[in-house]
């Protein structure tokens, strides 16, 4: 007795439409108009052959790329810090260290040092967020305390004097 088996569909490459022509995005490069993430259209110029687009690179962002690095600064000092001061730390240290050092480098990797945003896909801005929630949690956390210690500096500086 002989058995069948159906196989599943054969799937097709996961595209997303070009965010300029509309064309269908088999890479990171648009075939028809040579878009590519980070590039934003400036210009459209017709020409006998068809239309023509004029790219320009995407304005650098800096906060992504200062939240990426300091998630990648911040990781590996949560891990050494909490095995460093023992107990129930230990844990969180090495658990959250190292996923916030992940989350920087994805960060870093997929938004290409902050200076692609616009046309990302949806999965690599997915990717991208949690480096930034965490560098920026992270970095608005030292304002206040540089203030703290500037602060603390001043008064020092105030009694010396007397």
């Amino acid at each position: 007795m002989a058995t069948t088996q159906t196989l599943p569909p054969a799937k097709s490459p996961s595209s997303r439409p070009c965010p300029n022509c509309a064309e269908t995005l088999a890479s990171s490069l648009c075939a028809s108009c040579g878009w590519e993430p980070g590039l934003v259209p400036v210009a459209l110029t017709q020409t006998a052959d068809g239309p023509v687009t004029t790219f320009a690179a995407e304005k650098r962002h800096r906060f992504m790329l200062a939240f990426g690095v300091l998630s990648c600064l911040f990781g590996p000092m949560i891990l050494i810090g909490g095995i460093s001061s023992g107990g129930g730390s230990i844990a969180a240290g090495i658990i959250f260290g190292p996923l916030i050092f992940v989350a920087g480098v994805m960060t870093l990797k997929n938004t290409r040092g902050g200076k692609a945003w616009w046309g990302l896909s949806a999965k690599e801005r997915g990717l991208a967020m949690p480096g930034l929630i965490a560098g920026g949690f992270l970095g608005l956390c030292i304002i206040p305390i540089l203030l703290l210690c500037v602060a603390m500096m001043k008064m020092s500086t105030d009694a010396w004097r007397g």
